[in-house]
């Protein structure tokens, strides 16, 4: 969940009164380590769960053009450090699998 470097470093990072939000884990059935929950409990921090499939439909859809807006306007970006056409696919699945994406990875369609 959040062992590994990054998130080691996420932990690090964290102020007092922080807030980590976990979009989804290929690995979430690793354990979050002792030193952690102590440092969750201590610091009065919190570590939340994210997963978008398991949200109410209705509420996506309303929320869908605030969020077009807000990229449109600039006030949000997207992230992504990797971009591949589609002859490049299975090299783009082979990222994602190693686990050494930062951001999303992007296809582009010409």
């Amino acid at each position: 969940m959040l062992t590994g470097e990054v998130g080691e470093k996420s932990f690090k990072l964290m102020t007092p009164g922080g807030r980590i939000v976990l979009f989804g884990a290929k690995n979430y059935h690793d354990t979050i380590t002792t030193e952690q929950v102590r440092q969750l409990i201590w610091q009065n921090q919190t570590l939340t769960g994210f997963a978008f499939p398991a949200l109410d439909p209705q509420k996506i859809k309303e929320s869908v053009p605030e969020l077009l807006q807000l990229i449109t306007d600039r006030k949000l970006s997207l992230f992504a450090r990797h971009t591949y056409t589609l002859d490049q696919a299975q090299e783009a699945f082979e990222l994602l699998q190693s686990r050494k994406t930062i951001g999303k990875v992007f296809f582009q369609f010409d």
